[in-house]
C-alpha cells in the first residue's frame, strides 16, 4: 500500500481519485449500485465525466455523513481497541484508490461507516454487508492488505449502531481485479451514444370533448310492460329447464325459437323507435363509428407498442449473445482452439420485468461484463494449465490425451497434483509391469536350465548304464568257462548227461575296470576250485564287489546271483538223479 499525503474532500483529492479506479465506484463498476448504472460509469470514465451532485444532496446526504462519522469514530475505536486515522492509499501497482473513513495505525484493521438506513441495518442485523457496499470494503481491503475490515450502519448514537466484521476472501480480490480490468476494456471500446434522458408522455390535446345535447320534449308510447310480463310468466311457468322425454326436447327447441324471435322483435322495435327520431338516430349511429374508430386504432396501437418493446428487447438480449460470442472467439483465437466451453448469461432473464430501453441496455451491459469476466478467467486458467501439460515429458502425455479438454478447466494447483498423481501412479504400474516380466523371464530362464539339466542328468544316466551294461556283460563273459576244446575253435563238445559240471580257467587278459585286479584273483580261485567243494557265496562276493555300481544295487544283483546259483544247483541235481 502506498499512502498519500492528501486530504479528503479537498481538490487535489479529487483530481488523484479521477485518474484512478476508486473504491467507492467498485460497487457500480460490478454493476451493483443502486445509484448508478454500470453503463452510465463506463460513459462517464470514457468521456471524462464525474458525477455531479445537487446542492441539496451535498447538504442533506454527504455532509451529514461526515457529521455522522465524525460521530461515530469513539463507538469504531472502542470496538477495534485502537485509534483510527482517516487515509487516502493506493496499491503498490498505483491503480487502485481507496479513501478509508478509518484505518489502525499498523494498517491491520480498518473502518467503513454509512449513514443509517433500515435496510442495511437489517443486512447487517443478519451478519451480511449490502450489496451495493461490499465490493467498496472489498477494495479497501485489497488496498491497504488490512486482515479484516469493521462495516458499521449508524446515526452515530450507540442505540442505532450494527457492525460486522469484513474479511477478504481469495476469490473476491480476484473478481474484483478482473471486473476493473474488464471495465477498462468496456471504456476503451466506448461508443458515444447521446444521453437518453427519461421519456415523458406527450398529453394528447388533439380530440375534443364528445357532446350531445337534445332540444325538446320526446313522447314514446310503447307496450314494454306487458311484453315484460308475458316475457317473466313464459321463463319461470312454462320453459322447460329439466327435458326428459322426446316430447320435451321437442317443446325445447320451440321455445328456444321463440325466445330468438322476441330478441329479434325488441331490436327491430329499438330500429323502428330510433328511426322515428331522426336526429337521434344519427347521432347514435356516428358515436358507434366514431367508438369503433377510436378502439381499434386503441388496440392496434397498443399491440403495435408491444410488439416493438418486444423487437428492441430481442435486439438488444441478440446483441449481447453476439458480443459473448465474438468475445468468445478471440480467446479461443489466442488459446489456438476451441477450448472456451459455453459461458452461461442470461440475458433474457436480465431484462425480464423492465419496461425502458435504458433500462435493458445497463443490465445486458452489466450481465455480458460478468459473462466477459467469466470467459477471461477461464482462458486465463486454460493457458495456463496449458504450459503444465506442455512441460509434460512425451513418455506420459498420453495418459492425459483421453480428458485434457476437461483437464484443462480445472484450477492450475489441482491439475498439477493430478499430473503428478498420473505420473507416480503410471511409473509404480510400469514398474510392476517390467518386475513381472522380468521374474517372467527368470522364471522361463530357470525352466530351461532345469530342463537342460535334467536332460543332462538323463543323458548322463543312460550313458553311465551302457557303459555299466558293457562292463557287466565283459565281466561275465570274462568268468565264464570255454565248454568244448581250446580257445578259439569253432565247434564245442558236448557234455555228457552225467558228467559233472567243469570249470575252466578264465582268460589271463586283464579286465579295464578300476578293480581289474580284484577280478584277476577271483578268476584264479574258480580256476583252482573243484565244483563240488566252491563256495558259491564266495564267489558271488568276489564278483559284486568289482562292480561299479551303488551298495544298494551290489546288494540287489548279490540276491539275485544268490538265486541264480540255487537255480542251476537244482537243475543239475534234477538232471544228475
Amino acid at each position: 500500500m502506498k499512502t498519500l499525503d492528501l486530504q479528503q474532500g479537498s481538490e487535489a483529492w479529487a483530481q488523484i481519485r479521477a485518474k484512478h479506479r476508486t473504491a467507492s465506484k467498485a460497487s457500480a463498476m460490478m454493476g451493483c449500485s443502486t445509484k448508478v448504472s454500470r453503463t452510465e460509469l463506463v460513459r462517464m470514465y470514457a468521456i471524462g465525466k464525474e458525477q455531479e451532485f445537487s446542492a441539496w444532496v451535498q447538504k442533506n446526504l454527504l455532509d451529514k455523513g461526515h457529521e455522522i462519522e465524525a460521530k461515530a469514530r469513539p463507538l469504531a475505536e472502542a470496538i477495534i481497541g485502537e485509534e483510527l486515522y482517516p487515509a487516502t492509499a493506493t496499491d503498490d501497482e498505483g491503480y487502485l484508490l481507496a479513501s478509508f473513513d478509518g484505518i489502525t495505525m499498523l494498517e491491520d484493521a480498518g473502518w467503513e461507516c454509512k449513514s443509517w438506513n433500515e435496510a442495511k441495518a437489517g443486512a447487517v442485523s443478519m451478519g451480511g454487508i449490502p450489496e451495493e457496499d461490499r465490493w467498496q470494503v472489498v477494495q479497501q481491503l485489497v488496498v491497504s492488505g488490512a486482515q479484516r475490515w469493521l462495516y458499521m450502519v449508524t446515526d452515530g448514537t450507540p442505540e442505532k449502531c450494527v457492525h460486522v466484521w469484513v474479511e477478504l476472501h481469495e476469490q473476491d480480490r480476484k473478481a474484483l481485479l478482473a471486473g476493473w480490468k474488464q471495465f477498462d476494456e468496456d471504456v476503451a471500446n466506448y461508443q458515444h451514444e447521446p444521453e437518453v434522458l427519461p421519456p415523458v408522455g406527450q398529453p394528447v390535446t388533439s380530440l375534443p370533448a364528445v357532446s350531445v345535447v337534445v332540444d325538446g320534449a320526446i313522447a314514446i308510447t310503447d307496450n314494454f310492460k306487458v311484453f315484460e310480463n308475458r316475457l317473466r310468466d313464459f321463463i319461470e311457468k312454462r320453459l322447460i329447464r329439466n327435458p326428459q322425454t322426446d316430447q320435451d326436447f321437442a317443446d325445447l327447441d320451440l321455445q328456444i325459437k321463440a325466445l330468438k324471435e322476441a330478441e329479434q322483435k325488441l331490436n327491430e322495435a329499438e330500429s323502428y323507435m330510433l328511426a322515428q327520431v331522426e336526429p337521434i338516430d344519427a347521432a347514435k349511429r356516428m358515436k358507434d363509428m366514431l367508438h369503433k374508430m377510436a378502439r381499434d386504432n386503441r388496440l392496434m396501437a397498443e399491440k403495435l407498442l408491444a410488439a416493438e418493446k418486444d423487437k428492441r428487447r430481442a435486439e438488444i438480449i441478440a446483441k449481447g449473445k453476439f458480443e459473448l460470442e465474438a468475445h468468445v472467439a478471440k480467446l479461443d483465437e489466442r488459446l489456438g482452439g476451441d477450448f472456451i466451453p459455453v459461458i452461461p448469461a442470461d440475458f433474457a432473464g436480465a431484462v425480464r420485468g423492465l419496461k425502458s430501453i435504458a433500462s435493458m441496455k445497463d443490465k445486458v451491459s452489466t450481465t455480458l461484463a460478468n459473462a466477459k469476466i467469466e470467459a477471461n478467467a477461464i482462458a486465463d486458467r486454460i493457458a495456463a494449465n496449458k504450459k503444465v501439460l506442455d512441460a509434460v515429458e512425451d513418455a506420459y502425455i498420453t495418459l492425459f490425451v483421453g480428458d485434457a479438454r476437461a483437464l484443462l478447466l480445472k484450477d492450475t494447483d489441482d491439475l498439477k497434483a493430478i499430473v503428478s498423481a498420473r505420473i507416480a501412479s503410471h511409473k509404480e504400474a510400469e514398474a510392476k509391469r517390467l518386475e513381472a516380466e522380468r521374474a517372467k523371464i527368470r522364471a522361463e530362464e530357470e525352466a530351461r536350465a532345469k530342463a537342460l539339466v535334467e536332460q543332462q542328468a538323463r543323458e548322463e544316466a543312460a550313458k553311465e548304464a551302457q557303459q555299466q551294461q558293457t562292463y557287466i556283460e565283459t565281466s561275465v563273459s570274462a568268468l565264464e568257462p570255454d565248454q568244448g576244446g581250446k580257445a578259439g575253435d569253432t565247434t564245442h563238445a558236448q557234455p555228457s548227461a552225467t558228467a559233472a559240471p567243469q570249470v575252466t580257467p578264465v582268460s589271463t587278459s586283464p579286465i579295464t575296470t578300476p578293480d581289474a585286479k580284484a577280478g584277476t584273483a577271483a578268476g584264479a580261485r574258480l580256476e583252482h576250485a573243484s565244483p563240488a567243494s566252491c563256495d558259491d557265496d564266495a564267489i558271488i562276493a568276489d564278483f559284486v564287489s568289482i562292480l561299479l555300481v551303488s551298495p544298494a544295487e551290489k546288494k540287489e544283483i548279490r540276491a539275485l546271483l544268490t538265486k541264480f546259483v540255487k537255480y542251476q544247483t537244482a537243475r543239475r541235481r534234477q538232471k544228475a538223479a
